[in-house]
C-alpha cells in the first residue's frame, strides 16, 4: 500500500517530496488504525465496537475540544472499565466538561483522571482538576453508571455543564451552499437539486455563472464574506472552487483554517468533510493536506487534457472544413471569458441588444440573464 500511495504522489510532488510526505501521512494513518485495531480487541464484538467507533466519530464532529485520534488513544483504559456504549458517551462528555476546567489537562489527562475514578481513586481528580476530595471520596466507592452521574451532578452545580463546553465552538452555525457553473448558458439546475435535498434555505444558496478561472466571482466573494466560524458550506464538487491547484488549496485552507468554518463535497463526503479531518486533530490536518493535494492536482491536469483535446478536435474540424464555431474574432480559441466581456463594455458604452444579439451570435433572453445576474444597468 505504501509503495503505490508513494507511487501516485510521485506524479505531483516529485520523486523526492513525495516519499517524504507520503510516509509521514502514511505513518500517522497507521497509528490511528492500530488505536481503533485495539479499542475493536478489547470489546471483541464487531457491533459493539462499531457503534462505539461511529459514536467516537461523532462526538469529535460536533465537539470544539475533542478530536478522535486523541479519543481513540485513551479509549483502550476507557473500553477497558465498561463495554456499555452509553455510558461511555457519557464518559466522554465528562471529559468535554474536565478539559474546560483545566485544558492544559487535555483529552489524555481528562481520561486518565476518570479511568482512575472507575478505578478506586480519586487523587488524579483532585490534583488535576481542583474537585471536591470529600465528596470523590464517596463517589469512587460507587459502580460505574452510579459515578458518572454523581460527576455530571458534581460538574453542573459548579456550573461546568454541556452548554458551557459548547460555548466553546463559537458561533452558532449557519450552512450555506454554493454553486458554480462556468457560461450563462450552461445549466446548474443539478447542483441546486442537490442543495435542495440538503434541506436548508435557498437565501444561503450561492450562485455564480462564471468561468473558476480564478476566485473574482461575484457570489463567491460574498459568501467568501459572509461565512464565519463554525459556518458550513457545501459544494458539489472541489473544481467549483476554483480551476487551478493554487486556487483550490489556498480558498480551502482559507476557509477551513482562516475563517474557521467548513466545507462539504457532496460527491466525495466520506473523503472530503473537512470536519471530520479537524476531528483528527493534527494528523487529520497532514492527511487533508496531502489528499487534497493530489485531488486539486489531478483536477486541475484533467482539465488540461480536456482542453487540449478540444483544441486538437477543432483543429481537425477545421482541417475538414466542419469547424462552425463563432466568427467573430473575440471568440477566436473558444475563449468565453472575453465574449462575455465583451458584450458587457458593448452594452455598457451603449450598443443595443439587437447589435449585441447580431455581432455576438447570442439570444436575446441571454444577453438579459446576463446583464441581470451582473446586476448591469443602463
Amino acid at each position: 500500500m505504501q509503495s503505490s500511495l508513494v507511487g501516485i504522489a510521485g506524479a505531483y510532488l516529485g520523486a523526492q517530496g513525495a516519499a517524504k510526505a507520503f510516509s509521514a501521512t502514511i505513518g500517522a494513518a497507521a497509528n490511528f488504525e492500530q488505536s481503533e485495531v485495539a479499542v475493536k480487541a478489547i470489546f471483541n464484538d464487531d457491533k459493539a465496537s462499531s457503534n462505539y467507533l461511529e459514536m467516537v466519530q461523532k462526538k469529535a464532529i460536533d465537539s470544539p475540544l475533542l478530536n478522535s485520534t486523541d479519543m481513540l488513544a485513551s479509549s483502550k483504559s476507557l473500553v477497558a472499565m465498561t463495554k456499555d456504549v452509553g455510558e461511555l458517551g457519557k464518559a466522554w462528555s465528562i471529559v468535554e466538561r474536565l478539559m474546560v476546567l483545566d485544558p492544559t489537562q487535555g483529552t489524555d489527562g481528562a481520561a486518565f483522571a476518570l479511568k482512575e475514578m472507575w478505578q478506586g481513586d480519586a487523587l488524579s481528580m483532585v490534583e488535576r482538576f481542583g474537585l471536591d476530595k470529600k465528596k470523590l471520596n464517596e463517589i469512587k466507592k460507587m459502580d460505574i453508571p452510579k459515578q458518572i452521574s454523581e460527576i455530571n451532578e458534581m460538574l453542573d452545580g459548579m456550573g461546568i455543564t454541556q452548554k458551557t463546553v459548547t460555548s466553546k465552538g463559537g458561533n452558532t452555525m449557519t450552512t450555506y451552499g454554493y454553486v458554480r457553473v462556468s457560461t450563462v448558458e450552461q445549466n446548474e439546475a443539478r447542483q441546486i437539486a442537490t442543495m435542495k435535498v440538503l434541506s436548508f434555505e435557498r437565501k444561503n444558496v450561492f450562485v455564480d455563472k462564471a468561468s473558476g478561472k480564478d476566485t473574482n466571482r461575484p457570489q463567491y466573494q460574498e459568501l467568501r464574506s459572509t461565512i464565519q466560524n463554525g459556518d458550513l458550506i457545501y459544494m458539489d464538487d472541489l473544481d467549483r472552487l476554483g480551476r487551478s491547484y493554487d486556487d483550490v488549496i489556498d480558498e480551502w485552507k482559507y476557509i477551513t483554517r482562516k475563517v474557521g468554518a467548513d466545507i462539504v463535497i457532496t460527491s466525495n463526503a466520506e473523503l472530503f468533510d473537512s470536519r471530520r479531518f479537524k476531528s483528527m486533530g493534527d494528523i487529520g490536518k497532514l492527511l487533508e493536506d496531502q489528499f487534497l493535494s493530489m485531488l486539486a492536482y489531478v483536477a486541475e491536469q484533467e482539465r488540461k487534457k480536456n482542453k487540449r483535446r478540444q483544441r486538437e478536435g477543432i483543429e481537425i474540424a477545421k482541417a475538414k472544413g466542419k469547424f462552425k464555431g463563432r466568427k467573430t474574432k473575440l471568440v477566436e480559441g473558444g475563449e468565453e471569458e472575453v465574449r462575455r466581456n465583451a458584450i458587457i463594455k458593448d452594452y455598457q458604452d451603449g450598443v443595443s441588444i439587437a447589435d449585441i444579439r447580431t455581432t455576438y451570435k447570442v439570444g436575446t433572453g441571454t444577453i438579459y440573464r446576463l446583464l441581470e445576474r451582473e446586476g448591469i444597468k443602463r
